[in-house]
Order: structure tokens, then C-alpha cells, then sequence
């Protein structure tokens, strides 16, 4: 199974490639500037009219793991953080990753056994 790391910023573009790189991230962003994708994760503007102008913190952090082995992705965990730094640990996140590959099971008759 491959994993792949995919931050979606409710920020523009050129706002996402400062954090690139400031962060020396190895892994890129996504800047989402109409908040298209945070609205359809239900994840709501808080903290009144100061997140309304700073958006990085108006909404909370939100880990999701999608299992993308079917036609449909499917969630499998997600973590819904309660302040502006909350988030699982990475090595919580990667035992989630290892679970779903466990669950992997291969068909012998598409693949050698």
C-alpha cells in the first residue's frame, strides 16, 4: 500500500508556497482559497470575526485517512482538532495507516500468491 501526505490550506496558492517554503515540507500543499473542500468537511469558521480574517486559525486542524482501494474513498479515521495546534501525533497516524494495510487482502486471482 502507498501513503500520501496531503495538507489542504483554506488559504490562496501563493500563501500555501510561502508555508512550502518556510517548512521545507517533503510533501506538497494544497491551498483551497474558495474553502471549497473545508465547507464540504464541515469544518466551520470559528473564533468570530478574528478567524474570519485569519483563516489558518479559524478552523480547527483535521486529520483524515481515506482508504482509496475501491472506485469510492472511503474515511477510516479522522481527527477533529479542538484548538488551532491540535493534532494526532505521527506516529498515531501512521498505526492507522498500518491497520488499513493489514486489512489488505489480495486476490489470488489477480495477483500471484
Amino acid at each position: 500500500m502507498h501513503a500520501v501526505v496531503v495538507p489542504i490550506l483554506p488559504e490562496p496558492r501563493d500563501r500555501a508556497v510561502e508555508w512550502q517554503e518556510s517548512f521545507e515540507l517533503p510533501f506538497p500543499l494544497l491551498a483551497d482559497s474558495e474553502k471549497d473542500v473545508a465547507e464540504k468537511s464541515d469544518q466551520p469558521t470559528r473564533f468570530g470575526v478574528l478567524g474570519g480574517l485569519h483563516d489558518v486559525i479559524g478552523r480547527m486542524p483535521e486529520s483524515v485517512i481515506l482508504d482509496t482501494r475501491n472506485d469510492e474513498s472511503e474515511v477510516v479515521y479522522t481527527y477533529e482538532g479542538e484548538t488551532p495546534g491540535d493534532r494526532p501525533d505521527v506516529e498515531t497516524l501512521l498505526a492507522k495507516v498500518d491497520a488499513l494495510q493489514e486489512s489488505f487482502v489480495f486476490d489470488c486471482d489477480l495477483v500471484d500468491c
